[in-house]
């Protein structure tokens, strides 16, 4: 008699972290009823899906009442993803807006963002339950909630793990099989010695490496920001990288070594750090090679 086979589910070669997610931060003192945020249809904008609470609900009157404080659960309509909702004021969230505003990056937001960080009263966090093996269907899911979480409510979406805030337009995701680096993955140019230290933040929502380069001239920033988000683009669409890989120009090539060693920002982190790979080359002649002639 023949064993059973089971298949593997089809994967992309990466998933979703379980430290993964996203929080909306409202701006209305009342929230939206659940029906506004999904529906199996997506009627008037809605989100297609289901959601429940978390404790066991006879009355299906509570679809047409504001969100409360709770936990709910909301599910793809092929019930492949399922994301929790945590429903919390902020002060039980922890959340104080004016650290966000006074703290540097803070400082650099544009000015709708700040107001909208500045008029949070509740913070709904997002994270899975489960997701759909495939990765893209599942964040374009997760993103097209909180996005109309945020227009629902005035409000806007932190991206921790990407340390970004994003207004609800700037969110979802572009349908389709492919994900994309730039909608998941910012990338930050720091001055330090000799120019700027640029590095990915994003790639740990997939548990993989962040990349990081430095001493590159202000001038090679834009070259390197193209470098860093098509190498995360690569992976997404499936190529392996290992450390000690060329990548770049062929003929000033540049290599993935081990990284993150400023252990303030990367501690926890795994990050792999470009370096040249000839003697005597330079971050900047490797950039150079790069550069649109």
């Amino acid at each position: 008699m023949r064993p059973f086979r089971f298949s593997k589910p089809r994967t992309p070669g990466y998933g979703i972290a379980a430290d993964y997610y996203l929080s909306v931060l409202a701006g209305t003192a009342v929230l939206p009823a659940p029906r506004e945020v999904l529906g199996p249809k997506g009627e008037g904008g809605a989100v297609r899906g289901f959601l429940v609470p978390s404790a066991p609900q006879t009355d299906k009157g509570f679809l047409q009442r504001p969100l409360e404080r709770g936990s709910y659960a909301a599910i793809s309509t092929d019930r492949r993803t399922a994301v929790r909702m945590l429903v919390l004021s902020t002060q039980e969230a922890f959340f104080d807006p004016s650290v966000v505003l006074r703290s540097p990056a803070g400082q650099r937001l544009p000015e709708e963002v700040r107001a909208r960080v500045s008029a949070a009263w509740t913070v709904l966090q997002l994270s899975f339950l489960s997701h759909d093996p495939m990765v893209q269907p599942a964040l374009e899911f997760v993103c097209s909630l909180a996005a109309r979480l945020a227009a629902l409510t005035d409000g806007v979406v932190a991206d921790p793990l990407a340390e970004r805030y994003l207004l609800p337009a700037d969110l979802a995701p572009a349908a389709g099989p492919r994900l994309r680096a730039e909608a998941h993955v910012a990338v930050r140019s720091e001055p330090s010695g000799g120019g700027l230290w640029m590095h990915t933040l994003g790639m740990r929502k997939f548990a993989l490496a962040e990349l990081e380069v430095g001493a590159v001239p202000e001038e090679l920033e834009p070259v390197a920001r193209r470098l860093l988000l098509g190498l995360c683009q690569e992976r997404f669409d499936g190529k392996r990288l290992e450390l000690g890989d060329a990548v770049g120009a062929r003929s000033c090539p540049l290599q993935t070594a081990p990284g993150g060693l400023d252990r303030a920002r990367w501690e926890g982190v795994a990050c792999w750090e470009l370096i040249p790979v000839r003697t005597g080359s330079t971050v900047a002649d490797c950039l150079r090679a790069l550069a649109p002639r």
